[in-house]
């Protein structure tokens, strides 16, 4: 027990130096991820949405200028001269004078000529059932954009994590591969010195050297799968593909938590808003059914010729009240419309709900056999060491072949590349089940 204190003791700088890496590369991530600013952008969008939908209930203020030009069309003839004409010849008589002279009739046409109405309007809707439910379907979709901009976070910090223990992987199986070929090497000078003894054949160089040149074909393959996990990673921090990633060989070898706290998935929150939403527009879809009710208030001037004097000044004010009592059942086949869809979404509700179920279930099973495999992995990796190392022991005395050599040496890195990769995959499927019981704390 005291050596085990001990031990936890030495490693926790280690383990705790590990974790900062991690946190910092979330962190990295959470601030400049590409694809998470677009969703950042798209609930700015929404959010502009909401407060044009709230404008909508505060009172518009334009200015409406209108100017014709006309010439011909209808006309009105207005007898004026036949009516008073008369009455000015008999004026005429009796004043013995010429006072009151001949007038011609008039013709005036119906389309105004060279005349202006310049006003400001004030209106302010009074009741309208769609301005009230838009306003409400548009908060829905803000807190259902919010709930997806979550959505991506959980996805975003799973694919760190992911990625980055896929880099310490192939980190490690780069070092195992260099590790192997310092070992091939001193093999090979081993058997060089038995060659010269007389106690092994010089057909063993020829073996170990073929053992040589797979181990580097091998180390150059993982030096390049470390290549491509560098950059992935450094993909998802949006950061230049080379920057190079702090490693800690401790990481990998991290246990799990013993239990991780489940919270709310943020799919279902998302479509729970979709399908109030849907109920919104069904309610307003069957909107159709009440008036719509406006005021209005217009100050300006009105006239012919640009003048704006106190004869062309004018206000005037009023209500409108809109209904529409039939429109050939379009109004009804909408609101069908709204009700299947919102069905549609109360069924996807339900099946989200089993598969997030699923799911979870599935990544707490993987975890617990990706635990059994590394325990597995660990016992197997001990054995072929020691196996190794006696067999190691043996050639040295010329009482093992070499291809018994080999072939122990080949089992040995084989079992600690199965052994990195087992803990890989552990930390990867807690990754995993952090997201499906999205227990990750922003």
């Amino acid at each position: 027990m005291k050596r085990l204190v001990i031990l936890l003791f030495l490693l926790a700088p280690a383990l705790s130096r590990a974790q900062g890496t991690l946190d910092s590369l979330l962190r990295a991530g959470l601030d400049s991820n590409l694809g998470l600013r677009q969703q950042s952008i798209a609930l700015e969008r929404s959010f502009a949405a909401l407060r044009e939908a709230r404008g909508l209930f505060l009172p518009s203020l334009s200015l409406l200028a209108d100017y014709t030009y006309a010439d011909g069309g209808r006309k009105i003839d207005i007898p004026v001269g036949d009516l008073m004409n008369p009455v000015y010849s008999t004026l005429n008589q009796l004043t013995q004078s010429n006072a009151f002279p001949q007038i011609a009739n008039v013709s005036e046409q119906f389309l105004p000529n060279d005349f202006h109405d310049t006003r400001l309007r004030l209106a302010l809707p009074l009741i309208n059932a769609e301005i009230w439910y838009n306003e409400k379907i548009r908060r829905e979709a803000y807190d259902g954009q919010q709930a997806a901009l979550t959505v991506y976070k959980r996805e975003l910090v799973k694919d760190i994590r992911s990625a980055y223990y896929n880099f310490l992987r192939a980190d490690q199986a780069l070092s195992i591969y260099t590790n192997a070929e310092k070992l091939l090497q001193d093999n090979r000078r081993l058997t060089e010195t038995l060659v010269g003894n007389g106690l092994a054949l010089r057909s063993n160089l020829l073996k170990i050297d073929a053992e040589i040149a797979k181990n580097e074909a091998a180390r150059v393959e993982a030096e390049n799968n470390r290549t491509n996990a560098l950059r992935y990673l450094n993909f998802l921090l949006n950061r230049p593909l080379d920057t190079p990633i702090a490693t800690d060989s401790t990481a990998l070898t991290a246990q799990p938590p013993a239990e991780l706290n489940g919270g709310r998935r943020e799919e279902l929150a998302q479509l729970e808003s979709g399908i109030r939403q849907n109920q919104y527009l069904v309610r307003m879809k069957r909107g159709y059914l009440l008036p719509t009710v406006n005021t209005f208030f217009d100050a300006g001037y009105q006239g012919f010729y640009y003048k704006f004097d106190d004869e062309q000044q004018y206000y005037l004010g009023g209500v409108q009240l809109r209904w529409n009592l039939f429109a050939g059942m379009t109004n009804t086949r909408k609101v069908q419309q709204a009700e299947a869809g919102l069905r549609e979404l109360e069924s996807k509700r339900a099946e989200t709900e089993k598969q997030l179920e699923l799911q979870t279930s599935a990544a707490r099973l993987s975890l617990q056999t990706a635990q059994v495999q590394v325990t597995g992995a660990e016992a197997q990796e001990r054995f072929a060491s020691e196996y190794y190392r006696q067999t190691l022991s043996r050639y040295r005395e010329g009482q093992a072949l070499v291809l018994e050599l080999t072939d122990a040496f080949t089992q040995w890195t084989n079992n600690r590349l199965a052994l990195n990769a087992a803990r890989a995959s552990r930390l990867i499927r807690q990754a995993e089940l952090e997201r499906a019981l999205a227990a990750y704390t922003f």
